[in-house]
C-alpha cells in the first residue's frame, strides 16, 4: 500500500487494497487517509452526482462495520465525517440517530462526543438561525466539561463575527457564559473576578438583544433582573 500511496496510484486496485486492509485492521489511520485521497481524486472526475452518492454510501457501510468492532476508533469517525461532507445528499438525520445510539451505549465515548459537537457545529455555521441545531447544541454543552464549555463559547464568539445580529448566537452566549460563571463560583465558593466579568458580559449581551429583538424585550428584561443583583 505504501508504494501505491507514494506513487499516487489512485486506481481501483489501490482502492480495493485499502478495503482489504481496513476490513482486517480498521484502526490503520494511514490506510483511511490514503483511501480519502483515492476517493477525492475519483470524485473530482465523476460528474454524476448519483454515482458519487452511491460510491460514498458504500464507504459509509465500511465505517459501519468498523464501528461495530470498536465504536471508539477515532480514525473511523474522522473518515465518516469526511465522507458525509463529500456527499451530494448526506443523510444528517440518520447520522444523528447513529451517534445517539453509540452515546446511549457508552456515554464516555469521547470520540463520539467530539464527533457530535463537530456535526452540530457544522450545522450552526451553515445556518446560524437553525433553532433545532441551537437547542441540541445547548443540550450537548450542558453535559460537557468546563474545557469544552470554554471552547464552545469561543466558537460562538467566532460565529458572531459572521452574524453579529443573530439572536440565537447572543442568547447562547448568555446561557454559556452564565453556566461558566456558576461553575467558577461553585469551585471557589465565592464570586471570582472572571465570573464577575462573565456576568457583566451577559448583561451587555442582553441589552444588545433588547435592541435587535424587541418582540422578546420582556424576556430579556427578566433575565437582566437575574444578573443585576449579582453585581458588586
Amino acid at each position: 500500500m505504501y508504494e501505491k500511496r507514494n506513487t499516487s496510484d489512485f486506481s481501483s486496485d489501490a482502492f480495493d487494497l485499502t478495503t482489504q486492509i481496513l476490513t482486517l485492521n480498521p484502526e490503520f489511520q494511514t490506510a483511511w487517509a490514503f483511501r480519502r485521497r483515492i476517493l477525492q481524486f475519483n470524485l473530482a472526475t465523476d460528474a454524476d452526482a448519483e454515482a458519487r452518492q452511491r460510491r460514498l454510501e458504500t464507504d459509509l457501510q465500511l465505517t459501519n462495520v468498523a464501528l461495530l468492532r470498536n465504536p471508539k476508533n477515532y480514525s473511523v469517525w474522522e473518515h465518516r465525517k469526511w465522507v458525509l461532507n463529500a456527499m451530494p445528499a448526506a443523510h444528517w438525520g440518520a447520522e444523528l440517530a447513529l451517534v445517539d445510539m453509540y452515546l446511549q451505549k457508552d456515554g464516555r465515548n469521547f470520540h463520539t462526543w467530539d464527533y457530535q459537537f463537530e456535526f452540530v457545529r457544522q450545522a450552526l455555521w451553515s445556518d446560524p438561525n437553525d433553532q433545532s441545531a441551537w437547542l441540541y447544541h445547548r443540550w450537548l454543552v450542558g453535559r460537557a466539561d468546563e474545557a469544552t464549555l470554554r471552547r464552545e463559547i469561543e466558537d460562538c464568539v467566532q460565529l458572531r463575527t459572521e452574524e453579529p445580529q443573530c439572536r440565537w448566537i447572543l442568547e447562547s452566549l448568555v446561557a454559556y457564559k452564565r453556566m461558566l460563571a456558576q461553575n467558577l463560583d461553585a469551585r471557589s465558593g465565592d464570586t471570582s473576578a472572571e465570573a464577575e466579568g462573565l456576568r457583566l458580559a451577559c448583561i451587555d449581551l442582553l441589552r444588545e438583544l433588547e435592541a435587535i429583538d424587541p418582540m422578546r424585550r420582556a424576556r430579556y428584561e427578566d433575565l437582566l433582573r437575574q444578573f443585576l443583583p449579582a453585581r458588586r
